[in-house]
């Protein structure tokens, strides 16, 4: 049993380091994709144009025009969703969708920042099989090597958000059929063996054998059960905080937020139940240790170089495990320690640059936060001591 939550604790994390499956956190430049070393941008498929970008209507029209006529449409306060996954399934992605804008609401206004609210509805498809997940989104994003590793995605061209269902993992399946076996090989042993021509002692050890491995099979599913309720909610409040923060009407998002904000935000609205209160203020008992794993090892990158990342590129998947916990330390420390001089750096990043299209974001971290060095190791002389873990107590 202890094998299989652990599975599914890394199972859950690499799905989320490669949660957001563009890899540049912009939307992507036609007049670029001849000279880009990244694979060009699809401009059509399944037979159906693909526009440079879209928002709102448009994109749940031309969702629509791509998936088969099995996906269901369903709507709530915010979003239209197109799903060919379980009613359950359903249920529970309608509130965490409806829970996450309430509480990014909630966010927004208490730092004082400005709130874009969706003028239209927004997209979310959600696959219920991993191969058809890859199919459409290959088809629409480009062969992108992340995908293979992505349990979801926002896409800044089409502003909408696309997973699968947790259950179809590949080590869910087998987990299912490992248990399946065993089921079987139970059942045939209860059909086989005659208790009644046993004594009383030998049918009584046997009966309570086959009660344990019952349990044992049933406490298994369970398991599989609450960690896929658990990763449905956190990947789709995750890719629903990065829609919410690049609305249609605020294109300049795209070219402003540094990679660490997207993903920082992003990773520390993270809950497995979406039911209670969540954000930046409550922590994340399943990021705190990834990250808290970084300080106590020394592995953070230094803070100077780590503001200015811009996307993701050809990451590997353990420097961009690394670069999702440590964006997602640094937004929640600054939350909780540097909170008036975090609104003021959101709200700065809303105006115009100063030249050019985009922020010297170096520039403006220290004219809100201070001396770069300095600000980090009072952020390291903290995360030294247990604030964190009191927090979860």
């Amino acid at each position: 049993m202890n094998t299989l939550i652990i599975q599914l604790a890394t199972m859950w994390l690499l799905l989320m380091t490669w949660a957001s499956a563009e890899p540049t956190g912009e939307a992507p430049d036609p007049a670029q994709a001849e000279t880009s070393s990244r694979p060009s941008i699809p401009m059509e498929a399944y037979g159906v144009a693909l526009p440079l970008t879209c928002c709102g209507t448009d994109s749940v029209d031309l969702a629509q025009k791509l998936l088969p006529d099995r996906f269901k449409r369903h709507s709530n306060a915010k979003h239209v969703i197109l799903t060919d996954a379980s009613w359950d399934s359903l249920i529970q992605i309608r509130t965490a969708l409806r829970r996450a804008w309430a509480e990014y609401r909630g966010f927004a206004r208490r730092l004082g920042v400005p709130l874009q609210k969706p003028d239209e509805k927004l997209a979310c498809i959600v696959f219920n099989d991993h191969e058809d997940f890859m199919d459409f989104s290959k088809k629409t994003l480009g062969d992108l090597s992340m995908l293979e590793h992505a349990g979801g995605y926002y896409s800044n061209r089409f502003n909408w958000i696309v997973f699968y269902e947790p259950e179809h993992q590949e080590l869910i399946d087998l987990e299912h059929q490992r248990l399946n076996e065993y089921q079987q090989h139970l059942d045939s042993s209860r059909q086989n063996i005659d208790l009644v021509s046993l004594d009383p002692e030998t049918a009584s050890r046997i009966e309570d054998t086959w009660e344990r491995q019952q349990d044992f099979i049933d406490e298994s599913r369970k398991e599989i059960l609450k960690w896929a309720q658990g990763s449905r909610s956190r990947i789709t409040i995750h890719e629903a905080i990065h829609q919410f923060t690049h609305p249609c009407d605020a294109p300049q998002r795209n070219h402003s937020w540094p990679a660490w904000l997207d993903e920082g935000l992003a990773t520390s609205f993270e809950t497995s139940d979406a039911t209670l209160g969540f954000g930046p203020d409550r922590l994340s008992i399943h990021r705190d240790g990834p990250f808290t794993g970084l300080v106590n090892s020394d592995q953070l990158m230094p803070l100077r170089d780590f503001i200015v990342i811009d996307g993701y590129g050809d990451a590997t998947q353990a420097s961009l495990h690394a670069f999702y916990a440590q964006a997602y330390g640094l937004l929640t420390w600054l939350y909780e320690y540097r909170t008036p001089q975090l609104s003021s750096f959101l709200k700065h990043l809303e105006t115009e640059p100063e030249e050019g299209q985009r922020h010297d974001l170096e520039f403006v971290f220290e004219k809100h936060f201070g001396n770069i060095e300095k600000l980090e190791k009072r952020w390291h002389r903290i995360e030294q001591t247990d604030w964190r873990s009191k927090r979860h107590q």
